[in-house]
């Protein structure tokens, strides 16, 4: 039977002991904002997801990495195998001109990034589990095994409890290849969840919602570079693909080279790369016309990508102004009822008074800036009136039409004229 608890107030009478705790713990473990205690454990949440993502990252460090081979023997011009820097150079030897990067093996159990691992995995299990039995009290136990950031918690788990059941069945733990690259991949899932924490984080909900806004745009921005990346890889295949060589069984350019251009999808990659001024120099072209077409393609870049972007960057902005001016207005609210619960509390008048001093300061600002708006449009629009009349008595053949009343334009523009007059307009004999 699903409980039906009022999250708001945990207090209810009609609550059973069992059932208020149910929604003290779901509030502990979901809402940061309902307790200092629910920030605490919100922070240190967050900060076991930073030491999760950031062992995982550094474990994929190899130990003992260092450069061998490093010199060669003046005389005869051989490499001295295993030789290494730090001892200072040999006598009778040089610099080698092929040094190798060498390392052990990559063991990501070694301590201490194992106990790190068994740290996060148990905070990360307590987190879910203490969810999973106080979601009567909000959700339910469907729409929360069912929510998307709860699976994406469960996925992130599962890998270690799945090694751990491996090696005490006496198997590898997962050290074969196949299986320990599907565990690495289900364990970047853990990255995910620092979106599920984004509620907590205000910058990355304007991004969200700027994407939301901006999805006419982002749609544009991939169509025109799906058609610009077909339409220059086409002309830089055509024009670099080359001639093919039956000897050394390539297409050779110009310049006896290799030609990096093997096919219009492989072209597409070089035409992406450039449209976004990246450049790698893994492919470029050698003939002038080439270059010609790598010139368009490097400016056709800068236009396409610019201007989707700007329409993002302003959409980016607006939804700034709103999530400051949204901020705003809690804190004027929580300061209302702050100081409104101060003078119940008190009784004192002189609080009361102030509070009456600071709400009539308020509404004084806000009605300036509502007077200062009307003022800007009614400037704005008393100067296209007046345009419009300079253009109707020096230009017969433009046609004076308003969707509004001409006496009631004059009366609302020119109010200190003493009530609604003609406004007298010079018309063309055709507009009459």
């Amino acid at each position: 039977m699903k409980i039906e608890l009022y999250l708001e107030d945990d207090e209810n009478p009609d609550l059973s002991g069992r059932d208020r705790l149910l929604c003290r713990i779901w509030l502990l473990l979901d809402d940061p904002g309902s307790s200092k205690p629910a920030k605490w454990v919100s922070i240190f949440v967050m900060f076991t997801i930073l030491l999760s993502i950031c062992g995982m990252t550094f474990a994929s460090i190899p130990e003992n990495i260092h450069w061998t081979d490093v010199y060669s023997d003046i005389a005869t011009g051989n490499v001295i195998e295993g030789s290494r820097t730090g001892n200072g150079t040999p006598a009778g030897a040089f610099l080698s001109y092929g040094p190798r990067q060498v390392c052990d093996k990559l063991d990501e159990s070694r301590p201490p990034f194992r106990q790190i691992e068994v740290f996060c995995i148990t905070v990360f299990t307590t987190e879910y589990v203490l969810r999973a039995i106080s979601s009567p009290a909000a959700v339910g136990y469907c729409r929360y095994f069912l929510g998307a950031a709860n699976i994406v918690d469960l996925v992130s788990i599962i890998p270690f409890y799945i090694e751990l059941v491996m090696k005490l069945s006496g198997g590898d733990g997962g050290s074969s290849l196949g299986v320990l690259s599907v565990l690495r991949l289900i364990r970047l899932t853990r990255i995910a969840r620092m979106f599920k924490m984004s509620k907590n984080f205000q910058g990355l909900l304007i991004l969200a919602k700027t994407f939301k806004s901006s999805a006419a745009a982002l749609i544009m921005l991939f169509l025109f570079m799906l058609i610009f990346s077909v339409l220059f890889a086409t002309l830089i295949y055509t024009v670099e693909g080359g001639s093919y060589d039956e000897k050394r069984r390539q297409y050779v350019r110009a310049d006896g080279s290799a030609s990096p251009f093997e096919s219009i999808p492989v072209a597409i990659w070089w035409t992406i790369v450039t449209m976004c001024t990246v450049g790698y120099g893994d492919q470029y072209p050698v003939t002038p016309v080439g270059k010609m077409v790598a010139i368009m393609t490097m400016f056709s870049g800068l236009i396409v990508l610019s201007l989707p972007i700007t329409i993002i960057g302003s959409t980016f902005n607006v939804e700034y102004q709103n999530a400051l001016l949204k901020e705003q207005r809690k804190a004027d609210d929580l300061r209302r009822e702050t100081e409104r619960d101060s003078i119940t509390e008190t009784g004192k008048p002189g609080t009361d008074a102030i509070t009456m001093i600071h709400d009539l300061i308020d509404q004084s600002h806000k009605n300036l800036k509502q007077e200062t708006l009307k003022a800007i449009l009614r400037h704005e629009n008393k100067l296209r009136f007046e345009i419009k009349r300079v253009l109707a008595e020096h230009n017969a053949e433009i046609k004076q039409d308003s969707p509004l009343d001409e006496e009631r334009i004059y009366e609302i523009l020119f109010p200190q004229a003493g009530g609604p007059k003609k406004a007298v307009f010079c018309r063309s004999p055709a507009a009459s």
